[in-house]
């Protein structure tokens, strides 16, 4: 569900208007029609679904300048598989249109969504592409006007699956300087077999780093999409899958792995170059001990920094193995909370060499650590790890790998709860007029709130400003009922800006009280 109080969402550009109504008649394209529009300091939200019900969902975004910013903490999809999160635009941020993404963990489904910063009293310039659209070959004429002469730009050209390209001979960077009528201007001759959909050229000053776009559109058949899929995806132990990844970058090298039911990571095809056609294929035999129960076969370019996940069962009554017992590892404290520290030892490894750890967690997920660790003499290793602030809670298992003995040890560890939420209000019923009192448990520390009313009707009215949660994770607040509020059942909508939990909560208004 969109919050219309708190996205701020405005119609498009004619311009980006024109080009869907084109591109619609070419190729099927995914166009946003709505394009949310936000200032620098203001907050927006997000919605996006199609996601694994209840898992880890990561975000980012990346402004005009092609830098990516983390988003987080992240969330976990509701029963429905969607998410709703939020970003601050910091004040700095450069004008343009912006890209946000949400991205399951598991799924590997990503969801971009585009908005517009508009700086306020930014210079104003206009920006034009000659011709709008036009098939490949074709050569765009790009303008901006309303700049200061002399300033100088270098130019790029960034596609609809978001990679950029150089505009310049040998794909050199191309320089270009505004003229003495404030007017930026350059070109550049899309290639054969050019990606069809919605293309930007954009220009970065090289003094102040201010970022221009201009959209346009080249046409044409949109190619299928890539071969992404298991055979056969069902095997008993012995069976023999072959895992085929289109869409990867041609020529670079990939690699692949599989995780296990208990997440537990085994070796796939550590080293692949991916065929012209953006190709990789690998197989791997299921060996005889294979655990019964759904696996993942994970593939991952090195330059794309692309990853697919792909499911396979194997079937059988082969049990989950169990965790390796304390002499080879243990951990204190043997249960914790989010954001505490936690120590882990484990054995039996050969002296001084590399060691991999992963935690998986309760239901099965792991997570991914790029920390490499050293054995001592004695083949002992010794690490800490921070438990994340938003986490599934249970029965979590530290993985540590030996990469040269391919020696695993298991330490099982327990993840409570540090509270379960709730909220109230007082009293739940009042006349017009009325002060309600709310509180809610399970926030951050000093954490933030965003608050609305929706009242029977559907109108949202405003809420209460400047809540923050105190020591207990509480936050608590009031709102009076106008004196003209209809009768009727009103909610209260509350969501923490650093941890997207949100209330609900219902209370009445009625003149008899």
């Amino acid at each position: 569900m969109m919050l219309p109080t708190v996205s701020r969402i405005r119609t498009g550009s004619a311009l980006l208007l024109l080009l869907t109504l084109m591109l619609a008649l070419v190729v099927p394209l995914q166009v946003q029609a709505n394009v949310p529009t936000v200032t620098p300091g203001e907050r927006i939200h997000f919605y996006a679904d199609g996601f694994n019900p209840g898992e880890r969902v990561d975000f980012w975004v990346t402004g005009p300048d092609g830098r990516s910013r983390p988003r987080f903490p992240s969330v976990e999809a509701d029963d429905n598989g969607a998410v709703l999160w939020s970003w601050d635009v910091p004040a700095d941020a450069p004008g343009g249109r912006w890209t946000a993404v949400a991205r399951g963990i598991r799924s590997n489904r990503q969801v971009p969504t585009d908005f517009m910063v508009v700086v306020p009293n930014a210079p104003a310039q206009v920006a034009q592409a000659e011709p709008e659209a036009g098939a490949p070959g074709t050569t765009f004429r790009f303008t901006v006007t309303g700049l200061t002469p002399g300033d100088r730009f270098a130019p790029w050209v960034r596609g609809p699956d978001g990679r950029d390209r150089n505009i310049g001979p040998d794909s050199e960077s191309l320089r270009v300087e505004v003229d003495r009528e404030g007017r930026l201007a350059w070109t550049w001759t899309a290639p054969e077999g050019t990606l069809p959909g919605a293309w930007r050229s954009l220009a970065r000053a090289e003094r102040g780093g201010t970022v221009l776009e201009v959209p346009f559109a080249v046409t044409g058949q949109a190619p299928p999409a890539p071969v992404r899929q298991v055979q056969p995806v069902v095997g008993a132990p012995g069976t023999r899958f072959e895992v085929t990844v289109g869409g990867l970058t041609p020529g670079e090298v990939a690699g692949s792995w599989l995780n296990t039911p208990a997440g537990a990571r085994v070796d796939g095809t550590p080293y692949m170059i991916v065929a012209r056609d953006g190709t990789v294929q690998w197989t791997w035999t299921a060996p005889a001990n294979a655990q019964a129960g759904r696996w993942q076969a994970i593939t991952r370019g090195a330059d794309s920094r692309i990853e697919v996940v792909l499911d396979l069962t194997i079937t059988g009554a082969n049990p989950e193995p169990a965790p390796r017992p304390d002499g080879d590892g243990s951990v204190t404290p043997a249960s914790g909370k989010p954001f505490d520290t936690f120590t882990f030892t484990a054995r039996g490894f050969n002296p001084n060499e590399q060691i991999a750890y992963w935690p998986t967690d309760a239901a099965g997920a792991s997570v991914p650590v790029l920390e490499k660790l050293r054995a001592d003499r004695d083949g002992q290793v010794t690490w800490t790890w921070q438990a994340p602030r938003l986490v599934t809670t249970g029965t979590w298992i530290m993985t540590a790998r030996g990469m040269t003995s391919r020696r695993e040890v298991q330490i099982p560890f327990t993840i409570e709860a540090p509270y379960v939420p709730f909220a109230t209000v007082t009293p739940d019923i009042g006349p017009p007029g009325t002060m309600f009192q709310f509180k809610a448990v399970g926030f951050n520390v000093h954490e933030q709130l965003d608050t609305w009313v929706e009242r029977p009707d559907g109108v949202v009215l405003h809420g209460t400003r400047d809540i923050k949660a105190i020591g207990d994770n509480s936050a608590s607040w009031e709102w009076r009922a106008p004196d003209d509020a209809p009768e009727g059942t009103y909610i209260m909508v509350a969501i923490g800006r650093e941890t997207d939990l949100t209330f609900r909560i219902e209370f009445q208004v009625r003149a008899d009280q």
